[in-house]
């Protein structure tokens, strides 16, 4: 099957196999962070259209730690839906800890194709500037000059590392690695290193957050994962993200059938 992603990359794949599930149980994959990518490296049968990626060759597989993760994730999901496209999963209440049974139409989840912007970036490697709002270091109203990247299929065992630090950082770790640098008046020289715009990030009002959010989602394009439930026991709202982990990769199914495993 042909899969084409936002950025107009396609590539021909075929669906996992049994054999395949050897990777998810494969704990050095798994706690390096390499999972999403050797799921896609085991069904890639070849580049069909680079899009944007001029180091990519036709007929050869693709480079995926170079591959954006807009990318990779839509690729994901196209291979899942031709193997089944309904995602079962139970999700946690953040504030009574319930078990939430979830059951989601892949094929809903809503798309938009990757900004003429987006994809320049993709073959120049150049960071993408905006202005967003901030405060300054006297809690005043602000603007900072911010240089936005994309995250790679090679930032994928950085977040992993983050979230098994603490998942409460996650989030965080997402928005602070999609900026390259930032530029403020009141700061002699940009700041480039993750710690250091780690550290402004943490100090801005929510506003500097969303708007970062906002301009990524407008350029990027891809697959929207957030998902909207509410609790069965205290109402609560919440909204999480599709888990892309054994359940997505292999879906399960109860069985009366006895097994070695099961007994």
């Amino acid at each position: 099957m042909l899969i084409t992603g936002p950025s107009g990359l396609s590539f021909h794949a075929r669906k996992w196999k049994i054999g395949d599930r050897r990777n998810l149980r494969d704990r050095n994959i798994t706690k390096q962070g390499l999972l999403l990518k050797k799921m896609l490296e085991v069904v890639d049968e070849g580049i069909e259209d680079p899009g944007p990626y001029t180091f990519l060759e036709q007929g050869k597989p693709g480079v995926w730690n170079k591959i954006s993760i807009p990318d990779i994730l839509d690729s994901l999901i196209d291979i899942r839906i031709s193997t089944k496209p309904i995602l079962d999963y139970n999700e946690s209440c953040a504030q009574c800890g319930a078990k939430i049974p979830l059951s989601i139409d892949l094929r809903d989840l809503i798309r938009a194709p990757m900004s003429d912007i987006g994809k320049g970036h993709l073959s120049s490697g150049i960071p993408i500037e905006t202005i967003l709002p901030c405060e300054d270091k006297n809690g005043d109203e602000a603007e900072a000059k911010v240089k936005v990247r994309f995250l790679l299929g090679e930032d994928m065992p950085k977040l992993t590392k983050y979230y098994q630090k603490d998942p409460a950082l996650m989030e965080e770790a997402q928005q602070v690695l999609h900026m390259a640098e930032i530029s403020v008046p009141w700061i002699p020289e940009p700041l480039k290193s993750v710690n250091a715009i780690w550290d402004f990030y943490k100090d801005q009002p929510w506003e500097f957050q969303s708007g970062l959010e906002d301009f990524v989602a407008k350029i990027s394009g891809g697959v929207d994962t957030k998902v909207e439930t509410d609790c069965p026991r205290c109402h609560m709202e919440q909204t999480s993200v599709i888990p892309f982990g054994v359940e997505f990769f292999y879906p399960q199914k109860s069985s009366s059938i006895s097994s070695m495993g099961m007994l």
